[in-house]
């Protein structure tokens, strides 16, 4: 294995240029691709003055830590598949896509640094983030793909995993949200909440049994309700990792089906559309109020 910051400063140092490939004649400023994926790297990495980049992949490594600061034209970062414990992103605020499934991360920090308008995309499935509702994602009401849903079997086993609970109430206003996955959570409910621009909705129970989950799920599956997805091998897409999918198809759930739920349960869906008026008008009343 190769230390990853030595790696970085070595192949882009910070006050020369790069000596060779792609990149070669140039400056970390320079610089607006970074791929660094299948090198084999380990251990903490932080990634500065790159000030143009705008893309960053490391992939199917074993960094532990990350840290990703003053790059403003940062829109993307892949770091699937790592074992990073420690995240921290610092004015990057023009992110719109946030690729970090299968790692150990324990909580939600990071997103505290982050453009809550540009965040479109958000992978945080199989990581192993403390129990909490979801309300650290109301706030990115520009989000279309948000997973957190487990599906390492091993890993579940073994205790990592995200412990999500509560329910899906906090996502109601998150309007562009077009794919979401909850999978072996203990998100227990609030159908009638999910925003009406879903296509794509996945809820399995499949590893975790006893997840709380299981209670949306049978909601949703009726006959003639719901769709399969065969999930992919994931030693076609990590073919030096040890990586133990979930043994089943991923029950996932289209537009469709959400409607006829929702049809289904008009009178529940009525109750929420009414909750979201009276919270509107209270906040319209707070700021006359304190206009006054």
């Amino acid at each position: 294995m190769v230390n990853a910051q030595e790696y970085l400063d070595k192949k882009f140092p910070r006050d020369g240029k790069v000596k060779h490939g792609r990149h070669e004649g140039k400056k970390r400023k320079d610089i607006t691709e970074l791929d660094i994926t299948n090198k084999q790297l380990q251990g903490s990495l932080k990634l500065e003055e790159f000030t143009n980049l705008e893309s960053f992949c490391c992939w199917n490594s074993e960094l532990t830590k990350l840290e990703v600061v003053n790059c403003p034209q940062l829109k993307k970062i892949n770091c699937n598949t790592n074992q990073l414990t420690n995240l921290t992103i610092i004015n990057c605020p023009n992110l719109a896509e946030l690729y970090f499934s299968n790692n150990y991360l324990t909580n939600l920090n990071f997103l505290n640094n982050l453009n809550t308008e540009k965040l479109e995309c958000l992978d945080l499935s199989s990581n192993n983030l403390r129990g909490q509702e979801l309300s650290a994602f109301s706030r990115f009401v520009n989000l279309k793909s948000l997973s957190i849903g487990n599906w390492l079997s091993r890993e579940i086993t073994q205790g990592v995993y995200n412990r999500f609970d509560g329910s899906l109430k906090t996502l109601r206003n998150l309007g562009k949200l077009e794919s979401l996955d909850i999978s072996d959570t203990d998100i227990n409910g609030g159908l009638e909440y999910l925003p009406d621009s879903i296509n794509f909705f996945r809820c399995s129970v499949f590893t975790r049994p006893e997840s709380e989950v299981k209670a949306i799920c049978e909601e949703l599956r009726e006959p003639g309700v719901g769709l399969k997805r065969k999930s992919l091998s994931l030693s076609l897409l990590f073919p030096k990792s040890n990586l133990s999918l979930v043994e089943s198809d991923a029950t996932g759930y289209s537009s469709k089906s959400i409607n006829k739920w929702k049809r289904n349960n008009y009178h529940l869906v009525e109750i929420a559309e009414r909750e979201e008026i009276e919270q509107l008008e209270t906040s319209a009343h707070e700021v006359v109020i304190n206009y006054d």
